[in-house]
C-alpha cells in the first residue's frame, strides 16, 4: 500500500507539470472532482456530469439552462469560470477514426486483435448507423451490444416511431447500461436526407514492419529485406446515402506488384465494390444489393464466413461481433474472399440473403495438375518453390508437361461459389435460418499426403528424362507421419472430382448445409448452428456426414453478464470457409506446423495462416461482474478436447479492472493455459502461466501515463534424452530446458499538445514471448530485447489527419544451437565474422496513414 501511495503521489506531480494555467474550466473535458468543485450544490453537479455521460458533449455553455437543475443565476455564476469548446459537426468523422483506435487499443490491451477486426470496426465507426432506419440484423451486429439489447432498441424505434438523440436511446426500457454506452458509439439519429449529396474518404496505409519470427525457412528470406513497404489505398464514396462504392489497392511487405492479365491494358490488381442499399420495391426491401468485393457472414460462422484471418474465440459476443449477412468488403483480405455479386432483402417475416462468386485462388497444386489446397500465402510470392517441387532422376535438364507455366502457386485454380440463407423471423428476437453453399474449382481436388509421382517426358524433351516429382511432404517421412496422430485434419481432408451442370468447367466441388436458430427471451439469448460438409451421405439424413456445431446461451443484466457456448467440430469438416468459435486454428500440432517436414518451408503457411477452426470439442464459460462503480471482473474458462488425437487442453482467465481513485486505473490479467499430461512417458504436456499488471494515470486534459509489467512462463514435459550433458568429455554441454520463461517491463506517455496533435511515445523490454497492442499495431514478439515507438497523430484540418509511428527494437545477441546434431555448433555463417553463432537483430521501422473525408 505504502508503494502504491508513493506511485500516486508521483504521477500526480507529473500531472501537475503538464497542467498549464487556464483561466476557466472547459466543461466537455472536466473530470466529475473538477465539476463538484464549482460553486454548485452537489445535486447540481451530478445533473452536469450526468448530462456529459449520457447526452455527449455541450455545444455551448447556454445548454446548462436545459436542465431543470440550473437556473438563471446559477448559470450566471458558471459562465465567470466555465467554458465551452463545441464539437466541430465537420470532423465527426475523423473523431470516430480516433474513437475506433482508442476502442480498439483499450480492448487490444486486454486480449489482443487481429488486422481484420480492425479494419473491420475501422469502416463500421466512420459512417453511423441511422438507429430509425435500421433492422434488427444491423443493430445485433453492433460492437459490444448484446442481442438482447439490439431488440430493446428495435422495438423501442417501433413503439415510439423513432429515436430523435442519446437522451431517448439512454430511456430505452430494457436496455442495459453497457449496451447503452457501446451503441452510441455506433448510432445517429438524423432522419432528413440531403438529396444529390456526394461524400467520402480515402485512406493512405504504409509500414515496413518487419515478419518477428525465428522461423525464417518458413517465410522468403527476400520478404525479411525487401525494401517494398506494406501499402494500401482505399478510396469511399457515398451518394444520397443509399449508393456506395470503393477501391482498395493493397501490396503485401515484400510483394511485388500484381497486374491484371485478363484486362488489355496492364493495371494494377484492385479490390472495389459497388453497391445500393435500403431500397423499396413493392413489398420488398433490398437492404443491400453489391456488384466486386464482398464480404458474407450467415448465422455464427460454422457454415458460410469469408475472411482470412483468424480469431480465437470468436464468439459472436462483446468485441468478436459478427457483421452478418453482405457488406462491402475493402480488407487486406486476398484468399478467402468473395468477387461477383450479392443481395439481402426482406419481405415481412422471410429474409434472403444470397451470394455468387467467382474468383482465382493461390493453391498448391499437385504433380497431375490438381488442386492439393488452397493456401493463403503472406507475402504472395513463390519465387523459391520450383526448384522444391521436383527431384531429377536422370538429366540436366527437367520439363514437367502436367506443369509447364502452371507451376506458380499464384492464381492457381479458379473458384465459382453461391449460396445463401432463407430465414423466417415469426416474432422480434426470432430467427430460423437456412443455410446451402457450393463451391466449384476448374481442377479435381486431391489433398494428396506424400506420395511420389512418376511423369515420362519424352514427348516434351525427346530423350529418356524421368522426373521424380515431390508434393507437400517428403515421402521418406510418409510412414511416420502417417502414423501420427493429430495429423487426421490433413488424412481426412475432402476430395472430389465432380462435375456440375452449374459450371460446365467445374471438375470438382464442395457442399455445404445448416440450420441456425436464435431467439431472445427478456434478457436471455439462445443461439444454434448446425452444419454438414456433404461427402457420402444423404442429405435429408442428419449425422452421416462431417458435421460443425456451435450452440450458446447468453444472460445479461445491468451489472452481470454471462455466456456458455459449446463447440463440436468433425476432423472431417473440411470447411475453408469455416469461421465458428474455437481456441486453434486447423492444422495446430500437425505435420504442416513444422516446416522441416515438408519439401518446402512455404508450405507450413497451410497452418499458419489459415483462418478456419480446429477440429475440437469443449465447453466455454465467460462472464463479466461490475462489483461496484470502481471494480470489474472478467473471467473466461475454457475446456476442449482436440478431436484429432483425444488431446484435452483448457485456459482459464481473469481480469480485474480497478479505478481507486478517479485519475488511477489498474489493471490486472492472469491466464493458465496448457494441455493434460495423460501419459507421463510422453512429452505431450505443457503449463503456460501468464501475469499482466497495467496501470493507467490520467493526467490533465487528456495525457495519460501507462505502466506495465508481464510475467509468466511455459513448462514443458521433461524430455529425458536431452537432459544432462549427452557428451561425457564437456564438449558441447546442453540441457532440455523444460521451462521458458517471460518477462517485459514497460512504459508509455500520451500527450495532447492540442486538441489535434497527440503524440505517444513507449519504452519496453522484454525477454520471451510478448505481445502488446503499440498504438495502432498488434505485436507478437519473441526474444530478448529493448523495444520503443514513437506515434505522432495530427488534424491538420477538419478533413485530413494523419499518424505516423516508428519503432526501434535491438535484440540481445542470439547463440544457435542445432540439437538435432549432436548438440554441436552450427559452421560459421557467410556474412557474421566477429561470431557465427551470434546473431543480433536491429530493427527500425515506420507506420503512416492518412485519412482524408470529403
Amino acid at each position: 500500500m505504502r508503494v502504491l501511495t508513493v506511485i500516486i503521489l508521483g504521477l500526480g506531480m507529473l500531472s501537475a507539470a503538464f497542467a498549464g494555467p487556464e483561466e476557466k474550466l472547459e466543461l466537455n473535458s472536466a473530470k466529475l472532482e473538477q465539476i463538484r468543485a464549482l460553486p454548485i450544490t452537489a445535486e447540481q453537479a451530478d445533473a452536469i456530469w450526468q448530462r456529459l455521460t449520457y447526452e455527449g458533449p455541450f455545444h455551448d455553455i447556454y445548454e446548462l439552462r436545459d436542465l431543470p437543475q440550473i437556473d438563471d443565476s446559477t448559470l450566471a455564476r458558471l459562465s465567470e469560470v466555465l467554458r465551452v469548446n463545441p464539437p466541430r459537426p465537420a470532423e465527426e468523422r475523423i473523431q470516430r477514426i480516433e474513437d475506433a483506435y482508442y476502442r480498439i487499443e483499450t480492448l487490444g490491451t486486454e486480449e489482443g486483435t487481429n488486422v481484420g477486426l480492425v479494419d473491420e470496426w475501422i469502416d463500421r465507426l466512420m459512417e453511423p448507423l441511422n438507429v430509425n432506419e435500421a433492422t434488427l440484423d444491423e443493430l445485433m451486429d453492433l460492437q459490444n451490444v448484446s442481442p438482447a439489447d439490439a431488440v430493446a432498441i428495435y422495438r423501442q424505434v417501433k413503439r415510439q416511431g423513432g429515436i430523435r438523440g442519446v437522451r431517448d436511446l439512454r430511456a430505452v426500457p430494457g436496455l442495459s447500461d453497457w449496451g447503452y454506452r457501446n451503441a452510441r458509439n455506433y448510432l445517429g439519429y438524423d432522419t432528413t436526407r440531403v438529396a444529390k449529396r456526394l461524400h467520402g474518404n480515402y485512406t493512405l496505409r504504409a509500414y515496413d514492419t518487419p515478419f518477428f519470427t525465428d522461423e525464417e525457412l518458413a517465410i522468403n528470406p527476400n520478404a525479411l529485406i525487401d525494401p517494398r513497404p506494406d501499402v494500401s489505398h482505399k478510396l469511399r464514396f457515398t451518394y444520397d446515402r443509399r449508393y456506395k462504392a470503393g477501391l482498395l489497392w493493397h501490396r503485401s511487405l515484400g510483394e511485388k506488384t500484381f497486374y491484371s492479365t485478363d484486362e488489355p491494358l496492364k493495371l494494377p490488381e484492385m479490390k472495389w465494390f459497388a453497391g445500393v442499399e435500403k431500397q423499396m420495391l413493392g413489398p420488398v426491401r433490398l437492404d443491400r444489393a453489391y456488384l466486386g468485393s464482398y464480404q458474407i457472414s450467415l448465422g455464427q460462422g460454422v457454415v458460410m464466413e469469408s475472411g482470412d484471418y483468424f480469431n480465437p474465440r470468436y464468439s459472436g459476443f462483446g468485441f468478436d461481433k459478427r457483421i452478418t449477412g453482405i457488406a462491402p468488403d475493402l480488407s487486406r483480405a486476398h484468399e478467402f474472399t468473395m468477387h461477383g455479386a450479392a443481395a439481402e432483402a426482406y419481405c415481412g417475416p422471410v429474409r434472403a440473403v444470397g451470394f455468387f462468386s467467382s474468383q482465382k485462388k493461390d493453391a498448391i497444386l499437385n504433380p497431375d495438375g490438381s488442386l492439393n489446397r488452397l493456401i493463403n500465402l503472406i507475402p504472395r510470392t513463390d519465387e523459391d518453390v520450383y526448384p522444391s517441387w521436383y527431384k531429377l532422376a536422370n538429366a540436366d535438364t527437367v520439363y514437367i508437361p502436367a506443369f509447364e507455366g502452371k507451376q506458380s502457386m499464384i492464381y492457381a485454380v479458379r473458384e465459382v461459389g453461391l449460396g445463401g440463407e432463407l430465414s423466417f423471423r415469426p416474432w422480434i428476437g426470432t430467427s430460423i435460418g437456412l443455410v446451402a453453399t457450393q463451391f466449384m474449382y476448374d481442377r479435381p481436388l486431391k489433398p494428396d499426403f506424400g506420395q511420389a509421382y512418376l511423369y515420362d517426358a519424352r514427348t516434351r524433351t525427346g530423350k529418356d528424362t524421368v522426373v521424380e516429382v515431390f508434393p507437400v511432404i517428403d515421402p521418406t517421412e510418409c510412414d511416420e507421419i502417417a502414423s501420427t496422430p493429430m495429423n487426421p485434419e490433413i488424412l481426412q481432408a475432402y476430395r472430389s472430382s465432380q462435375e456440375s451442370w452449374l459450371w460446365s468447367k467445374a471438375q470438382s466441388l464442395r457442399r455445404i448445409y445448416g440450420v441456425n436458430l436464435t431467439s431472445v427471451v427478456n434478457n436471455y439469448t439462445f443461439q444454434f448452428e448446425y452444419g454438414e460438409l456433404e461427402k457420402t451421405g444423404s442429405v435429408l439424413k442428419v449425422g452421416d456426414d462431417p458435421h460443425a456445431l456451435v450452440a450458446s446461451a447468453y444472460a445479461q443484466w445491468n451489472a452481470l453478464s454471462a455466456l456458455a457456448l459449446y463447440r463440436d467440430y468433425g476432423a472431417g469438416y473440411d470447411n475453408p470457409y469455416c469461421r465458428g468459435f474455437s481456441n486453434y486454428s486447423r492444422y495446430k500440432g500437425t505435420t504442416y506446423e513444422d516446416e522441416f517436414y515438408l519439401t518446402n518451408p512455404v508450405f507450413a503457411q497451410l497452418q499458419r495462416n489459415t483462418p478456419v477452426p480446429q477440429a475440437e470439442r469443449g465447453m466455454y464459460l465467460e462472464t463479466r461482474y461490475q462489483m461496484s462503480r470502481p471494480l470489474t471482473v472478467d473471467a473466461e474458462i475454457d475446456n476442449w478436447t482436440r478431436v484429432a488425437d483425444q488431446s484435452d487442453y483448457y485456459r482459464w482467465v481473469a481480469k480485474v479492472t480497478y479505478r481507486p481513485v478517479w485519475p488511477l486505473l489498474i489493471r490486472i490479467r492472469q491466464k493458465l493455459q496448457g494441455r493434460w499430461l495423460h501419459d507421463p512417458d510422453k512429452e505431450t504436456g505443457f503449463t503456460t502461466y501468464e501475469s499482466r499488471l497495467n496501470v493507467e494515470y490520467r493526467l490533465s486534459r487528456f495525457d495519460n501515463l501507462q505502466l506495465l509489467y508481464a510475467t509468466g512462463y511455459t513448462r514443458f514435459t521433461p524430455r529425458p534424452r536431452l537432459i544432462g550433458e549427452p557428451d561425457p568429455t564437456g564438449e558441447s554441454p546442453i540441457d532440455a530446458q523444460t521451462a521458458s520463461p517471460t518477462e517485459a517491463l514497460g512504459a508509455q506517455l500520451t500527450h495532447y499538445f492540442s486538441p489535434r496533435l497527440r503524440v505517444r511515445a513507449a519504452w519496453y523490454i522484454y525477454d520471451g514471448f510478448f505481445w502488446n497492442f503499440e498504438d495502432s499495431d498488434f505485436a507478437v514478439l519473441d526474444g530478448r530485447s529493448a523495444r520503443w515507438w514513437i506515434s505522432v497523430s495530427n488534424r491538420f484540418s477538419d478533413a485530413l489527419a494523419v499518424r505516423f509511428k516508428i519503432t526501434g527494437d535491438s535484440s540481445y545477441p542470439k547463440t544457435f544451437v542445432q540439437a538435432r546434431d549432436s548438440n554441436e555448433y552450427p559452421t560459421p555463417v557467410i556474412g557474421h565474422e566477429t561470431n557465427a553463432n551470434d546473431v543480433t537483430k536491429d530493427q527500425i521501422s515506420f507506420r503512416i496513414q492518412l485519412d482524408y473525408i470529403f
